[in-house]
């Protein structure tokens, strides 16, 4: 059996061990976790290539809430208040349909057509305070048109 200051040298002991480990796991940094959705790492100079940005311009009185459709896809932008406008950007790689849904606080909820993006354009979503009729003929409170 061990005598007692033996025992408070080990407990001594572990306890500068764990201190060491701990200091040493907090010391290493937060590590940099990769966007899954990103298409791959890369530099910011070719993020562009690989990302749709979003124009909103909310006319409406009510604050909207915007989440990009597609294919596979569903995803939160954001926010934009009332009589606001703000830019998103959306991870994107290749070409494909994407749509817009709306969501106004008071309970109105609009879709857009969907249109046809690739990496790297710029898509203008408008939210109007009334229906309006639109390019495609169909009279909605939102439309999206790709800009370039």
């Amino acid at each position: 059996m061990k005598s007692q200051p033996a025992r408070i040298v080990m407990r001594r002991a572990l306890i500068g061990l764990a201190v060491i480990l701990v200091s040493a796991a907090c010391a290493a940094g937060p590590r940099r976790v990769s966007d899954p959705f990103s298409g791959g790492a890369g530099s910011s100079s070719d993020r562009g290539s690989r990302e749709v940005r979003v124009q909103v311009e909310n006319t409406n009185f009510n604050e909207a809430t915007i989440d990009a459709r597609g294919i596979g896809l569903r995803r939160r932008l954001g926010r934009v208040a009332g009589t606001r406008s703000d830019e998103f950007r959306l991870s994107w790689t290749g070409t494909g349909q994407l749509y817009f849904e709306v969501d106004l606080l008071g309970g109105r909820t609009c879709i857009t057509r969907a249109i046809e993006v690739a990496a790297g354009d710029t898509v203008r979503l408008v939210i109007d305070s009334v229906a309006r009729l639109r390019g495609d003929g169909m009279s909605r409170l939102c439309d999206a048109q790709r800009v370039r």
